[in-house]
């Protein structure tokens, strides 16, 4: 059942093209909103890498007990206060928002 679900996902293009017009779309939308509150990165990818001046690590406890998990990427060579946001469903993405202008 999963291989047939997965061949009929891969033949299914419009569904595909939509998602990728959908993450393009909030990408954007997302990377607007942060040019107003930290270092963003452009990106094509469907995540956002960005730098802020407080520590990664505490960036990213506080996100989580607002329920939004992000990667510290500060363990990364020259990536001190570093993080990545995968783009996600608008209200998602929002969430992320509202809890990192809280947090700055």
């Amino acid at each position: 059942p999963a291989e047939r679900a997965a061949i009929a996902a891969l033949e299914d293009v419009e569904w595909m093209e939509n998602c990728v017009r959908r993450i393009k779309s909030e990408r954007e939308r997302l990377y607007s909103e942060m040019k107003k509150l930290v270092r963003v990165y452009p990106s094509q990818a469907n995540f956002l890498f960005f730098e802020t001046e407080k520590p990664s690590n505490f960036i990213a406890e506080e996100l989580m007990k607002r329920g939004v998990i992000i990667r510290d990427c500060s363990k990364f060579i020259g990536c001190k206060n570093h993080l990545r946001v995968s783009v996600g469903k608008k209200e998602d993405n929002d969430l992320f928002l509202e809890g990192l202008k809280e947090i700055l």
